[in-house]
Order: structure tokens, then sequence, then C-alpha cells
């Protein structure tokens, strides 16, 4: 497996971090950036403004499916479930968009592929806008941040919490560490955004 695809398989490495291993000249590299980035873009649902994130969904389908008590996505009824703060009503796959802290590291990869040959300049336009709707809907008054946001199909917030935290009032550090590392990414690498 060539190093790109080993480094830029855990979403928690930031692209700088594989560019130090890579080196910018590497030649060999430059189509695994690209079909990365081009595989990361067609989770970006543009009603939202954001990259949305799939594996929570279908976590959340196998626990639920998993437990006798539950009805489906819908963790009110499940008493081994109860304690999440999004229990009533938890949107299902079919009416939210699930958007999290932790994309935030892959926007450096989207602006920099962006500009590589073969690099495609809507990239570049999904990284600023998610970062624009994550600085909107994920950053709280105080500065810390929601782990999770979810959103309606048409962009509309649905509900901000927590899937790693301790509550939907708390912040998880490892989040906020996300957020701080990516818009810092952002506001080196994208042009105007600020």
């Amino acid at each position: 497996m060539p190093l790109a695809s080993r480094l830029l398989t855990d979403s928690q490495i930031p692209f700088g971090t594989s560019l130090q291993y890579l080196g910018d000249q590497d030649n060999t590299s430059a189509p695994v950036l690209l079909q990365t980035s081009a595989s990361l873009s067609t989770r970006y649902v543009s009603s939202v403004g954001c990259i949305r994130y799939e594996l929570l969904l279908l976590l959340l389908l196998v626990l639920h499916s998993a437990c006798g008590d539950c009805v489906p996505l819908d963790s009110s009824t499940c008493s081994a479930h109860r304690s999440w703060d999004y229990n009533a009503g938890f949107p299902g796959p079919r009416d939210g968009v699930i958007v999290i802290i932790d994309t935030m590291m892959n926007l450096e990869l989207l602006v920099k592929s962006s500009k590589l040959p073969g690099g495609n300049q809507a990239w570049y336009n999904q990284a600023v806008s998610h970062a624009r709707q994550t600085a909107s809907n994920h950053v709280r008054a105080d500065g810390s941040t929601y782990h999770l946001v979810v959103y309606s199909r048409q962009g509309a917030v649905l509900i901000q919490t927590t899937w790693q935290g301790y509550s939907a009032s708390s912040c998880w550090t490892r989040g906020q560490s996300w957020a701080l590392s990516g818009f810092t990414m952002m506001y080196r690498w994208a042009d105007g955004f600020d």
C-alpha cells in the first residue's frame, strides 16, 4: 500500500502531516490524494453547505437493530440508550444531515488537492463553505464547540449535541482541538477565509 494511502485512511491525520512525509514534489501520491478528495467531496450536501458524516448513522442503525427495546432510531424507547442527549426524535438518515467537528481536519486535503493538476475548484469551495457553516453552527458564543450538528435537508439546524463529549452543553476536548487545527489550516491555506 502506498504511504499516501496509509496516511489518508485515518481521518484524524491532517493532509499537511501527509505532505511532511511525502514531500511536495512526490508525483506518485497525487492520484491517491485526488481520489481521496473526489471521494470526500461526494459527501458534500449543497443545501447544508457541509460535508456529511455517514459512519454515525450506520453505528446508530446497528446499535438500535441489535437492541430489543428500540424503535429504529428512537432511543427514547430504549433503556440502554436513554442517556443519550439527543434521545427524543433523533433524525434518521432520510430526515437529517449529520456533520461532525472532526471533518475540519479533512478540509486542508480538499483545499490543497484542488490546486493539484487534475484537482477540482469545487473541492476548494466545499471546504470553505464547510468551514464557514461549522464556524456558524458548531462554535458556541464562548468559543467551545459542539461535536455534532444535525441539519435538515434544507439546511436548518435541528440538533447541536455531542457523541463523544460528556453532554450536549460540554465541550469534547479532542473535538475542540480538531476545530482549532482545522480553522487554523483554513486561515492559512484558503484565500479570504477569515
